[in-house]
């Protein structure tokens, strides 16, 4: 079961549900929407809300995602990771934000 928290930097599937939720609803966007894709892995986030939206063509995510994010740069995303698995999309997530982490840390570091 996904962790229920958008702000828990391990919870993506959590975040990719919340989101598709929202999109599909038609709903509002919200600061928790947004921390959706700013985790350090919104790139995997909006791949994988492409993946469900390619899922159900004619469903309401598909109908509404690219009202709320970028059309050109989702599908870039998913391009670059549709070879993955879901797993393999989590565990990209994952590195996105470590790679992030160790980011900061050097600049917090050298800075």
């Amino acid at each position: 079961m996904p962790r229920s928290d958008v702000y828990d930097p391990d919870a993506f599937a959590y975040r990719v549900t919340f989101a598709a939720a929202v999109i599909a609803r038609g709903g509002e966007t919200t600061r928790r929407f947004d921390a959706t894709g700013e985790m350090n892995d919104g790139e995997a986030v909006t791949a994988a809300l492409v993946r469900r939206a390619k899922a159900n063509p004619g469903g309401n995510l598909a109908r509404n995602l690219f009202r709320y994010i970028g059309e050109e740069q989702a599908l870039e995303h998913y391009e670059e990771t549709k070879h993955l698995t879901v797993r393999g999309l989590t565990e990209y997530a994952a590195t996105l934000r470590a790679d992030a982490q160790k980011d900061s840390d050097t600049c917090c570091r050298d800075g």
